[in-house]
């Protein structure tokens, strides 16, 4: 029985039939799949769950190949068993599919659909058609869609499949990300694999430079990759994880085992090898990596005397010296015996050859000049020929040399009489210092006996008392002799300069026994804290004395008495605040740890020490620094006699407010008697009100005020002109030196003159406010000289603190420029961290570099670890 395509009242329900036939052959083609295709599927998911997580690489490499071939046999096996079996539904089966599922009797759709009536004109077999056809119909409406059978239990009783899916699942929530290419990893392993990345290959290699070039750690990116500029000195460091057997790194001819570690890993932490160019790993005979590399030599230390030794002012001894190394010098190390070859050294006294040590740490790669002083007056060879020799260190240990320097050592030159008397006993003790101290005793007595001549200074007087007191109970003997010499010479230092020799050598020692502590690698907090004390006392006394002798050079050289020097002036070039903030900053790097930033700090403090003698800048003053100390002083001179001036003028004014209030006219109710005047201040009588002097303006003004000007303020006119003559040469002179005139110098020079001009119409009353404003201008100039004076004196003497000199990040690096009100460095958009913010920076950076050497994180994590890492 077949539809007939003009019975349209069968339409609807041969297009559902055609539906069902779809969705059966689906379900049947879904179940077949499922078949054939569950115990590969199953079988996959198992080692996928394994290989995310990384459970083969417990085994190392050969744990996972053999889990790779296990897969892959159990795989093919699988596939070849159920998977060849797999067919497609045909129409019949897909018809018995929906009979079965729908439970119908007869196959009404596998075989009633297809009848066919065999006589179709009898009328009988027509009629039993017909209801046949009826019954078919009411039957193929039953029709439903089939169920999915469930027959996966009866083929895995044990339900493997689902603790395959459970192992998938828990892998895949611990790998998250990292899944895929754990997965892959696990399809490729390092014997296999396509990638030539290292850490894929189970290799990290870290190559990390010597501290103190400052350069980043190298981690190579690939198993075969170049390695262009490795520093001199660098060490290797090499992981290998799995594998069998031990591996081994073919260095040109030398070779070098690796040391077994844990959960089958293995490392080797050697120097980088120097003479060869290539590196080669192997294990078990089967190459792991293959890298070429060159080695950049530490080349060693240039040093160049710049100038001839300068013997400064209070015998010290100035050597200018440039220094320049790739990583920086380190050391200098000076040198000095008597010059025995030269004839004046047989008469020399006993004494010993000196050396001494000082860190530089010279910027790395640059050109560094500075002239370290030294300060050998007190050396029994003063005067006598002497050699020197100077040495530089890098960092590497590698040393030049200068040749040897052979001079006069310097003798400091006394001044006062009573410091002259002490250092010739001085003198006498070390030609002989056996000898009696009868004559030594005689003339310390006499200097005693006039304690005035070193004003009543209490500790000078108990020094000669104490020096007589050992001359007195003691038998002549050499350490007698040198005894009392050190402190005779401590006493004439003390009454030569107030003490600011004395200082600036303890000073120098604490800094010695600082820098000699740092290389105790056994220093403890408390040693530390103790040294970094004795720096601070020495340096505030070093302060106090130098302020106390800045004031005097700049009295002697500028003409200014002490008193009148601007307070400001010698608070802006000696900063003990913050001075105070760089040794918070050296301990603060000290006490860390961080021994290379402290002694970097000390080096930078020695040599401002070194800049900061008064005597180092006497005599070379620059010509701006010289101006605007002359300009201070001129102007000071200038307000003074400005002020009188003014005062003499306010005066004169208010003696012509009394005569205009008593309503007297000239020649009218004013007593004739002269006495009057010269009660007033008046020697000689006024002119006549017509004197010529006056302007027709200022006719004009007194006629409107009424006041008759009967006082000549001539003379006041021709000394404010005189006074703003002056200021106009100082002007000029200013225009030449600095190349600028101070914008408040000029508002003061049209100040007065326009005073000039109200004197000259004898209108006193009237010029005392432009003489006001004219002070004040002056008075700010003077200011902002010395703030400038005091600005660049911290560039000479090297205490430039508040201008970032000697900043530095939180990586070590330095910045200038004067910080702003919001914290930020001059000319910086980038605000500089406080301690607190640096060392969280530093803890952040070694968390970086321990977490980029963790294997076992996503290599996307560990890609994203080595950019920022390469940014240091």
């Amino acid at each position: 029985m077949t539809d007939d395509p003009q019975d349209f009242e069968t339409t609807a329900l041969h297009d559902r039939i055609r539906r069902l036939r779809i969705a059966g052959g689906a379900v049947l083609f879904a179940e077949r799949l499922t078949a054939a295709l569950w115990r590969p599927f199953a079988w996959s998911l198992f080692f996928s769950g394994l290989w995310m997580l990384q459970i083969p690489a417990i085994g190392g490499q050969a744990g996972e190949i053999a889990v790779l071939l296990i897969f892959a046999g159990g795989l093919a096996t699988f596939l070849y068993k159920d998977a060849r079996s797999f067919r497609f539904p045909s129409a019949h089966e897909i018809d018995r599919r929906l009979e079965t599922g729908s439970a119908l009797a007869h196959r009404p759709l596998s075989a009633g659909l297809s009848d066919r009536l065999a006589n179709p004109e009898k009328h009988e077999t027509r009629a039993l058609w017909e209801k046949r056809r009826a019954a078919l119909y009411q039957a193929l409406y039953q029709i439903t869609l089939p169920r999915l059978r469930a027959f996966l239990a009866q083929k895995d009783p044990y339900a493997l499949r689902m603790a395959a899916l459970m192992l998938f699942i828990f892998g895949l929530a611990m790998a998250g990300p990292d899944a895929g290419r754990r997965i892959w990893n696990g399809l490729t392993p390092a014997s296999f694999a396509a990638s030539k990345d290292i850490r894929h290959n189970g290799l990290l290699i870290q190559i990390t430079p010597p501290d103190y070039t400052g350069l980043a750690q190298i981690v190579p990116d690939s198993a075969a990759h170049d390695i262009p500029d490795i520093p001199a000195g660098s060490r290797l460091k090499i992981l290998v994880q799995g594998g069998f057997g031990t591996p081994i790194l073919s260095a040109g001819d030398a070779r070098y085992r690796f040391t077994p570690g844990d959960k089958g890993a293995y490392a080797l932490d050697i120097p980088i090898p120097e003479n060869a160019n290539s590196l080669k790993l192997s294990q078990s005979f089967i190459p792991r990596g293959t890298w070429s590399y060159t080695v950049r030599p530490d080349t060693p230390p240039e040093m160049t005397l710049t100038g001839e030794p300068e013997t400064l002012e209070n015998g010290q001894i100035r050597f200018p010296l440039s220094f320049r190394d790739d990583y920086g010098v380190r050391t200098l190390r000076m040198h000095m015996a008597l010059d025995k070859t030269a004839q004046e050294a047989t008469n020399a006294p006993r004494g010993q050859e000196m050396a001494q040590e000082r860190s530089i740490l010279s910027p790395p790669g640059e050109l560094f000049e500075t002239a370290p002083v030294y300060d050998l007056t007190a050396h029994p060879w003063a005067g006598f020929p002497v050699i020197f020799r100077l040495e530089a260190d890098d960092h590497a240990g590698q040393s030049t040399s200068l040749p040897p320097l052979h001079m006069s050592l310097p003798e400091r030159n006394f001044t006062h009489p009573v410091a002259r008397q002490i250092i010739a006993v001085r003198k006498s003790l070390f030609r002989s210092p056996e000898a009696s101290y009868e004559q030594a005793y005689l003339v310390l007595l006499k200097a005693l006996s006039a304690p005035a001549a070193f004003e009543n200074d209490p500790v000078t007087y108990l020094a000669l008392r104490v020096a007589m007191a050992r001359m007195t109970y003691n038998k002549p003997s050499i350490e007698i002799s040198e005894s009392l010499a050190a402190l005779l010479w401590d006493t004439a230092l003390r009454i030569e300069d107030g003490g600011l020799t004395l200082a600036a050598r303890k000073l120098r020692d604490a800094q010695n026994a600082l820098e000699q502590a740092l290389q105790d690698p056994n220093l403890s907090a408390a040693e530390k804290s103790r040294l970094m004390n004795n720096l601070r006392q020495a340096m505030a006394e070093y302060l106090m004395a130098m302020q106390m002798e800045l004031r005097k050079q700049i009295a002697r050289e500028g003409g200014m008495p002490p008193s009148s020097i601007p307070p400001e002036m010698l608070a802006h070039m000696l900063n003990p605040d913050m001075l105070a903030n760089f040794l918070d900053q050296m301990e603060a790097q000290l006490l860390s740890g961080d021994k290379q930033s402290a002694q970097d700090l000390l080096s930078k403090l020695q040599r401002l020490t070194d800049m900061m003698t008064p005597s180092s800048n006497a005599g070379s003053m620059p010509e701006d620094m010289q101006m605007m100390m002359k300009g201070v002083s001129a102007l000071q001179e200038l307000i003074d006699k400005q002020k009188a001036l003014l005062a003499q003028t306010r005066k004169q004014a208010d003696l012509i407010d009394k005569l205009d209030g008593l309503g007297m006219g000239y020649g009218e109710r004013l007593p004739p008697d002269k006495q009057v005047f010269e009660e007033w201040g008046l020697e000689d009588m006024p002119p006549a009100p017509t004197t010529p002097s006056l302007s027709p303006q200022g006719e004009r003004e007194a006629e409107t005020v009424g006041k008759i000007p009967f006082i000549n303020t001539k003379p006041n006119e021709t000394e404010q002109e005189a006074l703003r003559l002056v200021l106009g040469r100082l002007m000029l002179e200013a225009d030449e030196k600095l190349n600028e005139i101070p914008e408040e110098l000029g508002l003061a020079e049209l100040e007065m003159r326009a005073s000039a001009r109200k004197l000259g119409e004898n209108r006193p009353d009237l010029s005392v406010p432009h003489q006001g404003q004219a002070i004040a201008y002056l008075e700010k100039s003077q200011e902002q000289l010395a703030r400038q004076f005091a600005d660049r004196m911290q560039q000479m003497t090297g205490m430039a603190f508040g201008m970032g000199g000697l900043g530095t990040d939180p990586l070590g690096r330095p910045y200038g420029g004067r910080d702003g009100p919001n914290g930020l460095a001059g000319g910086s958009r980038v605000k500089i961290p406080d301690e607190a913010q640096k060392s969280r920076a530093q803890e952040i950076l070694r968390l970086l570099r321990r977490r980029a050497s963790e294997l076992n994180r996503p290599e996307e994590e560990l890609e994203y670890y080595r950019r920022l890492l390469r940014q240091f």
